[in-house]
């Protein structure tokens, strides 16, 4: 059996995203991997996957084939027959005969021959269907996917999913008809979806970024993904409410969870590492921030959302910043029992109920430390383990930095020995007592100027 199907665009446009009934269960077809391939007699044939879809072609003529040649050592590959001309198209023209093939040479017991030149595409193919050595091939624009592929290597092309996109409905055709759990490319996800393939559901691995922006989606879930090797961001979503990653474990680059309005809650509970910023903003139902497993990340910026909860049991490093920013409903800190090290600075800036700062008990060394404009802040706790403020991307700005909480009462000590490597400040917290600030300063090697004003019972500014 061998077919040759064209497949107009606006066949794609219809059948890409439809899960349909089967009207034909009982007509046996052409399994090809994990999908099926059935000719329903009437001129069109039906790929159906296990994923639920079904995608409706027209079928070409078939042309002849050359019969084969005896088997030998190494035969010489027959020439190319010459190929038929085109029939003329009327409403749905008929394609032009095919050429007859050329005979086939002896197969050979060595390596393969080269492969003849590929004719010319019809002018209105978007996609056709060949058997190729007793396998189907879809083909769209320049690349071509054998039907129910494993792919070992990995889906070799970028999904793109948009409504109305041509180019987005080829790269889901090509993947749905594979069996492929390995992305070497990108997926995006773009402007007005509401529904999502369900095929990108058995994806483990994308090499590229996922990007996710937009849509109309009210939810978000890759079940079985674990790895995401450049960047994931989701972002701009006036209805998404829930995201779930369930398995995933590493994102190489930038996470960015923002602007999505709808959004109430972020887990990601088995996610171990961010090679670049984790960016969590602008989440306006946002409520809660959980990440048990993350150990480490390059950047932590969580900045204006209506977070009252946020956690982090796991983490140990921060290799550039940490920033706690503009979160209004946040009122204890304290999500970071196992936090040691930051590489630049820390700053909890601009949290206007945030009552308390504490259980930073493991941090042994950040770069520089700023706390400031935090109009409900009572008290933030010791820092036992807390041996070093290096100052390297202060640029001579204040490595300690305690400013404008005007109701702070008590700032904890830092660790026996530590040192302080550039400028300190306590400045405009009129509840603190300048003789706590002090005793607290006391024993500690600061190398730059200590600027002590507007505190109770100190110096004003």
């Amino acid at each position: 059996m061998s077919h040759r199907v064209r497949w107009s665009t606006p066949v794609i446009a219809v059948s890409l995203f439809a899960i349909t009934a089967c009207g034909s269960d009982d007509v046996e077809g052409d399994t090809v991997g994990s999908c099926t391939v059935v000719d329903l007699g009437d001129g069109t044939s039906v790929i159906r996957c296990p994923d639920g879809s079904e995608l409706v072609v027209k079928n070409g003529e078939k042309g002849e084939r050359g019969e084969k040649g005896e088997r030998g050592e190494k035969g010489e590959r027959g020439e190319k027959g010459d190929k038929g001309e085109r029939g003329d198209q009327g409403e749905r023209g008929a394609d032009g005969e095919d050429g007859v093939d050329g005979e086939d040479g002896v197969d050979g017991v060595g390596e393969k021959g080269d492969p003849g030149e590929k004719g010319d595409k019809g002018e209105d193919a978007a996609c056709t269907l060949d058997e190729v050595d007793g396998r189907y091939v879809l083909t769209c624009g320049d690349e071509s996917i054998p039907l129910g592929d494993t792919c070992a290597e990995g889906f070799p092309l970028d999904i793109h999913v948009a409504t109305g996109e041509e180019q987005a409905a080829r790269s889901v055709v090509l993947f749905q008809v594979t069996s492929c759990t390995w992305v070497r490319g990108s997926v995006t996800i773009g402007t007005s979806v509401t529904e999502l393939p369900q095929a990108l559901s058995r994806i483990e691995r994308i090499d590229g970024s996922l990007d996710v922006h937009d849509t109309g989606l009210e939810s978000l879930a890759f079940p079985r993904l674990t790895e995401v090797g450049d960047t994931l961001r989701v972002s701009k979503h006036p209805e998404l409410a829930t995201v779930e990653f369930p398995l995933l474990r590493s994102v190489g680059d930038y996470l960015e969870m923002e602007s999505n309005w709808s959004l109430e809650g972020v887990t990601f509970p088995s996610l171990e590492t961010v090679g670049g910023t984790a960016y969590i903003a602008r989440n306006g139902k946002l409520v809660e921030i959980d990440s048990p497993s993350l150990t480490t990340v390059g950047q932590l910026w969580i900045s204006a959302n209506a977070v009252t909860d946020i956690s982090f049991p796991s983490l140990e490093s921060v290799d550039d910043s940490l920033e706690i920013t503009g979160n209004p409903e946040l009122v204890v800190l304290d999500g970071f029992p196992s936090l040691r090290t930051v590489g630049r600075w820390m700053f909890i800036h601009h949290n206007a109920r945030l009552t308390s700062v504490s259980n930073l008990v493991a941090l042994e060394s950040v770069d520089l430390l700023s706390i400031v404009e935090n109009p409900s802040l009572l008290s933030v706790a010791d820092f036992p383990a807390l041996r070093e403020l290096p100052g390297v991307s202060s640029y001579g700005a204040l490595v300690l930095a305690v400013a404008s909480n005007p109701v702070l009462t008590s700032f904890g000590r830092l660790g026996t020995g530590a040192i302080i490597h550039g400028h300190v400040g306590f400045i405009d917290n009129p509840e603190l007592l300048q003789s706590d600030i002090e005793a607290l300063l006391d024993g500690i090697e600061i190398t730059g100027d200590v600027k002590l004003c507007g505190n109770k019972g100190g110096d004003a500014c």
